[in-house]
């Protein structure tokens, strides 16, 4: 007799928290490459506070390994939506989760937009046209809205998880982590290159776990070979 796989909506979860992880790590090092074969630009100039004439250099030098980092960015997005949606099946505290994955939508939002921006601009210098009266001001701003919407992800994802494990006590002190380390970084710009850390260990333990739990559900559903 066949019945239905009852970890079926269970595994769509852990898939889809998988798959964000793994792709969130593999953009991560995408934009690791691409800022040690451009040192001299800052392909994302919304991350620190930079001049007018620092900002735009990226948009005038190197528009299309701008426009390459953005095509990552927009793929970063997807990812770590996917990756929470998938961390808050983890919790057992579902109004905190809700919050949290209210706020990692509004996190993707703001990404998305300041990006859009940035490829725009990126797109017209990449044939020669001039690159003027680009709203500096305001891509910082939506930058700054964008890291505390993250922070306030990540922040009520570590106090909605469990503390029945070492792993989700891991998971939550590096979400914690992050909040400390990115609140840090907006008094003090030059943790900047120590911000993305606490997460990157996040992903890797959500990683970790994800891929637990789909091999653990897969031996749970596999039909015993005595069954008739």
């Amino acid at each position: 007799m066949i019945t239905p796989d009852a970890h079926t909506p269970t595994r769509a979860y852990d898939r889809a928290g998988l798959v964000g992880a793994a792709m969130t790590l593999g953009c991560a090092i995408a934009f690791q490459v691409l800022s040690l074969t451009h040192p001299d630009v800052h392909l994302q100039p919304t991350d620190l506070p930079l001049s007018a004439a620092d900002f735009l250099r990226p948009l005038t030098r190197e528009p299309h390994a701008m426009m390459l980092w953005m095509a990552f960015d927009f793929l970063f997005v997807l990812s770590y939506i996917a990756m929470f949606v998938g961390a808050v099946r983890l919790t057992r505290a579902p109004v905190l989760a809700a919050v949290s994955l209210g706020a990692i939508l509004t996190a993707g939002a703001l990404d998305a937009v300041e990006n859009a921006l940035l490829v725009t601009y990126a797109a017209q210098s990449s044939i020669g046209a001039p690159v003027d009266g680009i709203p500096m001001s305001a891509l910082y701003v939506i930058a700054g809205l964008k890291t505390a919407a993250a922070m306030t992800a990540a922040g009520f994802l570590a106090l909605a998880l469990p503390t029945t494990t070492r792993v989700h006590r891991a998971m939550a002190a590096a979400a914690a982590a992050f909040v400390l380390v990115n609140a840090a970084g907006t008094a003090l710009p030059a943790l900047g290159p120590v911000e993305p850390l606490p997460i990157a260990v996040l992903t890797v333990l959500l990683l970790v776990t994800f891929r637990a739990r789909l091999r653990a559900t897969r031996s749970a559903a596999a039909p015993s070979p005595l069954a008739v």
